[in-house]
């Protein structure tokens, strides 16, 4: 079976609070899980376009590399991690996979008490 590779944005607000997703992991079947945004890596697609698409399709936003200084961080496996400047709830506008009422920041340490998807709380313990 072919391993997915993922893209990864971490928005940060000024005060250094990270955007969450809250959904329901069909995967798992548990209620109330949390997750950073992002989505799949198509074939023959680059991680930074990926980000880029998947923020447009799932938050309806175009991001920008300057304005929104979107920046590779690192990679974890299949899964290539992204930051960028949280430009504000009322850029997004959501999607069939994100609603923009079921984002919320969180401080770093708010965070990691959520019921989080295990690659968020591995990233999210990085930036303890």
């Amino acid at each position: 079976m072919k391993k997915l590779k993922v893209a990864l944005v971490l928005f940060r607000d000024e005060e250094g609070n990270v955007l969450l997703n809250h959904r329901y992991d069909h995967q798992q079947a548990v209620e109330d899980v949390w997750e950073i945004i992002g989505g799949g890596i198509e074939d023959n697609e680059q991680p930074i376009d990926a980000i880029k698409r998947e923020i447009k399709e799932e938050l309806g936003y175009k991001i920008d590399e300057e304005k929104d200084d979107l920046k590779f961080v690192e990679k974890f496996d299949d899964v290539h991690i992204f930051k960028a400047i949280f430009p504000g709830i009322e850029n997004f506008f959501g999607s069939d996979e994100i609603k923009v009422s079921d984002l919320k920041l969180f401080t770093i340490n708010e965070a990691l008490k959520l019921n989080l998807l295990p690659i968020a709380r591995k990233i999210l313990d990085t930036l303890r």
